[in-house]
């Protein structure tokens, strides 16, 4: 579940207002129960479909089984880590309406992914991470996690995508990484079941 109602507006101090371009990004946790083809394939229809109707442009769905290499829905081009139907998987989906590109996709493991997004100039580095219920799964997430943000540059603009408590006492750690509820500059932003509109 997501509230697209819940929206926090990040402006860039370097365009004027009546010049800034928006990005309304969200994360969402899905119960991931699906497993036949055919109810999977369902699933990602109403994914679509959802995200479409509250013009999401760029999504982190967590929590989906994974079949195939390629998916590709009405409105949305997913990106994803790697498929493995007994495991539950995190996804990127950039709506295909949009003009965004992504670059450098690497999927770290089956609950790590990371890209970089380029929309009017700009670069994001967009990071979307799923915690497993399985130990060695959990504390390799962390590991993997932990090194990917250190390896981010300092000037890089983070949104780390997350339904996880451990993710936000990672936050606090990394203070590249802000908490969005304490966010007060378009530097880096931490997403847990919120929408949010960037002014680019």
């Amino acid at each position: 579940h997501f509230d697209p109602i819940v929206q926090i507006v990040l402006k860039d101090q370097i365009l004027a207002s009546p010049f800034q371009k928006k990005l309304t990004v969200v994360t969402w946790h899905v119960d991931g129960r699906c497993k036949g083809k055919l109810e999977t394939e369902k699933e990602y229809r109403i994914i679509d479909e959802i995200l479409a109707k509250h013009n999401i442009d760029v999504a982190c769905v967590e929590g989906v089984r994974y079949e195939s290499h390629e998916i590709s829905t009405n409105h949305y081009q997913w990106w994803y880590s790697v498929p493995n139907n007994n495991v539950l998987s995190v996804a990127f989906l950039i709506n295909k309406q949009s003009r965004i590109t992504l670059t450098n996709f690497h999927s770290q493991l089956n609950g790590l992914i990371s890209a970089d997004v380029f929309m009017h100039q700009k670069c994001i580095k967009l990071i979307g991470c799923h915690y497993s219920s399985n130990h060695t799964l959990y504390s390799q997430t962390t590991v993997a996690l932990t090194q990917l943000l250190k390896s981010v540059s300092e000037l890089s603009q983070i949104i780390l995508f997350g339904m996880s408590d451990e993710i936000d006492d990672l936050v606090q750690v990394q203070k590249e990484v802000v908490a969005a509820d304490k966010i007060s500059k378009l530097k880096s932003v931490f997403l847990k079941n919120v929408a949010c509109d960037f002014n680019l």
